[in-house]
């Protein structure tokens, strides 16, 4: 529902609708194939009409963007939740709403929810972790993640709640270089942050604080997937019969966490330096180790495809 109006990226304008007929019509589609839509959530008209303003302006900053993605209050996530939400009813959709961020949003889905749709929700664990203080050193490092702790605590209540069915990184493995001229001028770049190598142990530090249960986790980046996208119970679960993918957690471990560190090639994190308490030690796929103490040691060919199961 979203596309950036001045890069282009990493909101791809090939897939945005911005029309509600073919929204609509779309819907529709996947009702008729028995699957589900995945909905990245953008109130377009409000965020180029706040975009303009600030353009005119030159106030053009990491600050400036968030406010015009979001809109105030968060009212372009708000009011298109509420739209997606409404379609999907008339549409006999299920739908998977992406990257809640507002607390209005929640009760949005909630009160559908409650009227008999089938709606699942994600949750970008960055928007959980990444302040506004980390923002302001950041930058564009870390747009556009810089919530307050009052909004980032929406996020941990709905997570504890059980209202979040997925945590999904959004993995965005930009470079330095690329983000750099974000300070200057928001809009002229990729935005997004490299995730997959530190986002889980500073997670299960986040459980050993007691900020939210191990238990919490395990269901929103395995159980819930796996059944999200119809390969439970043979994925996201340890049961007989099932494949003998695992994660052997040390929850003793401590250290901090360091570019150094980083296995992905773009060579950076946004959790440079933050200490950690637990973390990943093994990794097995159908019962083959695939990772080791940070080290991959799957081979190629091993991965297979599953497809997903018509629901």
């Amino acid at each position: 529902m979203v596309t950036d109006p001045r890069s282009g990226y990493p909101h791809d304008p090939e897939l945005f609708t911005g029309d509600d007929g073919v929204f609509y019509d779309i819907l529709k589609r996947v009702a008729f194939e028995g699957s589900f839509c995945a909905i990245h959530p953008g109130n377009q008209e409000i965020f180029v009409h706040e975009s303009k303003k600030c353009w005119a302006a030159g106030t053009t900053g990491p600050r400036d963007f968030l406010k015009a993605y979001f809109g105030e209050n968060f009212i372009a996530d708000d009011t298109s939740v509420s739209t997606m939400t409404i379609l999907a009813r008339a549409a006999k959709t299920r739908i998977h709403i992406l990257h809640m961020r507002s607390e209005n949003s929640f009760k949005i889905a909630e009160s559908a929810k409650r009227n008999g749709q089938k709606i699942t929700i994600e949750v970008n664990p960055k928007y959980m972790l990444l302040n506004d203080q980390d923002m302001e050193r950041l930058g564009p490092l870390a747009t556009p993640y810089g919530l307050s702790e009052k909004e980032q605590k929406v996020l941990w209540d709905r997570l504890n709640d059980g209202q979040v069915d997925i945590l999904a990184s959004d993995h965005a493995p930009h470079t330095k270089e690329e983000m750099e001229p974000g300070w200057k001028d928001t809009w002229s770049i990729p935005f997004g942050n490299p995730q997959l190598d530190h986002v889980i142990p500073v997670l299960l530090s986040k459980v050993m604080e007691g900020r939210t249960s191990l238990e919490a986790l395990v269901r929103t980046y395995s159980e819930m997937p796996a059944k999200l996208i119809g390969v439970y119970p043979r994925k996201g679960v340890i049961q007989v019969g099932s494949d003998a993918d695992l994660t052997v957690l040390d929850l003793h471990a401590k250290g901090v966490l360091s570019d150094s560190n980083v296995y992905t090639k773009v060579g950076w994190s946004p959790y440079h330096n933050w200490r950690f308490h637990g973390r990943p030690v093994m990794t097995l796929v159908r019962g083959s180790v695939v990772m080791s103490d940070g080290k991959v040691t799957g081979k190629p060919g091993h991965g297979q495809f599953i497809p997903g199961v018509r629901t």
